[in-house]
């Protein structure tokens, strides 16, 4: 017997951001608003759906590192950049979300140990590391890949456990959660969970051996030969 450290069913609810937001807000956490955008002809009540005000987010249900992701501060550009994307990619649905207003984001890393739906226990969650990622010069995005500013950042316990849940909703044993905390409230949203997190940018920003320490997480605390679920 083979263990995936994430199931395929994880992984394809990670892959659709749309599916992610339906999946944690059904588990009763925090997301933007958001909806689906499938033609030209339900624009007008996607927007609607999100609160109707400017700016507005528009994402590739798939995109990765930043990529497929624009800030739309008006109607007319709603419009242009969904035709644009509608021409050149057909086959993509695009998701629209509510802006969060925050200059930054935090990146947080988790291992489940093993999944309780019902009941989580904190116990089961290891935090492997968090950072914040601020945007890149002349750009709203935050992913380190593209040149987004890093460092190590220690969230509360509620963030922690925001994290955890959103990884034991999701199925993933092994994650990056996204979550971005609100300027005006204080108020934190998930953005995104990533089921296959890059290890370079957290590693730089905390100077941990992330790596080894989710390896260290599979072989010694998991205990994977004898709890394969």
């Amino acid at each position: 017997r083979y263990f995936c450290v994430n199931s395929l069913e994880s992984i394809e609810i990670c892959e659709s951001k749309y599916l992610t937001s339906e999946v944690l807000e059904a588990d009763g956490l925090p997301v933007p608003r958001y909806a689906l955008i499938t033609s030209e002809d339900n624009l007008d009540q996607a927007l609607e759906a999100v609160g109707g005000n400017f700016p507005v987010v528009l994402k590739l249900l798939s995109g990765t590192q930043g990529i497929g992701v624009s800030i739309v501060d008006s109607y007319a550009s709603l419009k242009s950049v969904y035709q644009t994307i509608a021409k050149l990619a057909p086959e993509n649905e695009i998701l629209i979300q509510e802006k969060i207003d925050s200059d930054y984001d935090l990146r947080i890393q988790i291992i489940i140990k093993k999944f309780d739906p019902i009941n989580p226990k904190k116990d089961n969650c290891v935090l492997l590391g968090s950072m914040k990622r601020e945007a890149v010069e002349k750009d709203f995005r935050t992913n380190y890949s593209l040149g987004g500013k890093v460092s190590g950042y220690e969230i509360s316990e509620e963030i922690k456990d925001i994290a955890c849940r959103a990884a034991n909703a999701v199925g993933c044993h092994w994650c990056g959660v996204d979550i971005m905390i609100d300027s005006k409230d204080g108020k934190p949203y998930i953005l995104e969970v990533n089921s296959s997190p890059g290890l370079e940018g957290i590693e730089t920003a905390t100077e941990k051996d992330v790596a080894g320490m989710m390896i260290e997480a599979i072989e010694q605390q998991l205990k994977w030969k004898g709890n394969l679920t």
